[in-house]
């Protein structure tokens, strides 16, 4: 409790305002930016493995929070809570914190740089000392969640790279038998939400493989264009379903599910469509021009 209150002793409203921003970068509405980026204009195969392990630390984390069952140390002497913050839930391991732990160490794996290695180490960093000095969490908590969140990326790269080769089918299925098996049992809206997201990953994977193939724009203006297009009707389409989610099991399932399905399978089923109507066309006015 002492490094928080150290740390809240530079209290000031320009702190205030920056902490707040910053931890946004540990929430799921930044990583959907990212993972878009990754999927539609960086590497796709990269995009899935990153948003499959991002997803199922969802999972992992509900999971933590619910066998360890830590409350939160709101109202403790001289540890202040920012109230533009929502803070709820168990406090043991961190959310935000273990949910930037783990794209950064997808991004450090994936492009091994000595510039992701530093920036993604700042990133973590500063989110962390986000979540203490808005005093939503402990130095345990977001030691646990950094530990947490880059431990479940190693893993996870292991378990998506199991999903290839024979029997695919099969084990998607038990992947998927397995989630829904843990819905059975668990009771935090995160897990309902986590699994619907993996298996809409897994699903939309493989329906890319197996039929889609959608592949990533060569040039940086059409990489631009499908962004901002596909990540503008992301958004709306979002909120057009919104109205439709409740708090029972079965919608955070489909909110989880369908968030997902916009980005991996929605936008990229678009642009192919567009393109190959624009080959086609393209080449019958050639034709007709001979």
């Amino acid at each position: 409790m002492e490094l928080i209150k150290f740390i809240q002793s530079f209290a000031s409203p320009f702190w205030d305002s920056f902490f707040i921003q910053v931890t946004w970068l540990g929430e799921g509405h930044f990583f959907m930016i990212l993972f878009a980026l990754c999927l539609w204009c960086v590497n796709k195969e990269f995009g899935y493995r990153m948003g499959f392990a991002f997803f199922s630390n969802d999972i992992w984390n509900s999971v933590l929070k619910n066998t360890f069952q830590v409350p939160r140390h709101f109202g403790q002497m001289g540890i202040r809570t920012l109230n533009e913050v929502p803070i709820g839930g168990f406090s043991f391991p961190s959310g935000h914190v273990q949910n930037t732990s783990s794209y950064v160490t997808s991004l450090m794996l994936h492009f091994k740089s000595r510039w992701v290695y530093l920036g993604g180490f700042l990133l973590v960093l500063v989110v962390s000392i986000s979540r203490l000095y808005v005093g939503a969490h402990t130095p345990t908590d977001v030691i646990g969640a950094i530990l947490a969140g880059a431990g479940w990326v190693v893993l996870s790269e292991w378990v998506f790279g199991s999903f290839a080769g024979k029997w695919l089918e099969l084990r998607l299925l038990s992947a998927a038998a397995v989630l829904f098996l843990g819905m059975s049992i668990a009771a935090d809206s995160w897990y309902y939400s986590g699994a619907g997201s993996v298996i809409c990953i897994l699903a939309s994977h493989y329906l890319d493989l197996k039929v889609l193939r959608f592949e990533i724009p060569k040039r940086l203006w059409a990489k631009a264009g499908l962004f901002i297009v596909g990540y503008i009707l992301f958004i709306q389409l979002d909120r057009l379903v919104q109205p439709l989610y409740s708090l029972s099991p079965l919608g955070n399932f489909i909110k989880g599910f369908l968030t997902v399905f916009w980005i991996t399978m929605f936008v990229p089923l678009l642009y192919t469509g567009v393109q190959c109507i624009l080959v086609k066309w393209s080449g019958e006015r050639g034709r007709q021009l001979q």
